[in-house]
């Protein structure tokens, strides 16, 4: 049995004292929901479940396949992506800064300026000492020198963070929490 869950629309993340990814909520979204769960979630909230863009695909609906990209009803990107394993159920929940310039863009939209307290400070004043304070020191980091990134793996909260080099967070993926990862 899971414990309660953390809507981070509602709550800050890191005063819940001792959480993993399990417990984490955004929008009502969260990890082990069933694909008719989600879609149901989506319509109560007047958004779309679209493939990501960077799949080939005619029919832009997402089917509880793959990698899905959450959209408001006018069909701006939130920055929020699920992914959908074998069993049709949200195995990964990805939490995004979609930068400036990017197509269906538009700041307002964005899920993570809902986020409160020291949640919303990660993604809106990111630093790595403010990573370093809030996730504790990272089981592994990985360097992407293709785009100049930098991927944190915290495997116990079941928690990978992405930032830019240059000291911008680029966004927060939660998984399944595992001492294996």
């Amino acid at each position: 049995m899971t414990a309660s869950r953390i809507e981070l629309t509602e709550s800050d993340l890191f005063s819940s004292g001792n959480w993993n990814s399990a417990q984490v909520s955004v929008l009502g979204f969260h990890l082990g929901m069933s694909w008719p769960a989600a879609l149901a979630k989506a319509r109560e909230q007047k958004l779309l479940l679209w493939k990501a863009m960077n799949m080939p695909a005619d029919d832009l609906d997402c089917a509880g396949s793959g990698l899905c990209s959450v959209f408001n009803a006018e069909g701006d990107d939130i920055g929020m992506t699920m992914t959908f394993g074998e069993r049709r159920e949200v195995v990964e929940l990805s939490i995004e800064l979609v930068p400036e310039g990017v197509p269906l863009y538009d700041k307002k939209t964005q899920v993570s300026l809902r986020f409160k307290g020291n949640t919303l400070k990660l993604f809106h004043q990111y630093s790595n000492e403010l990573r370093s304070k809030l996730l504790g020191p990272e089981a592994s980091k990985k360097e992407h020198l293709e785009d100049k990134s930098t991927t944190y793996n915290y495997p116990s909260l079941g928690v990978f963070l992405d930032s830019y080099d240059w000291g911008e967070l680029q966004g927060l993926r939660f998984h399944l929490p595992t001492e294996k990862r």
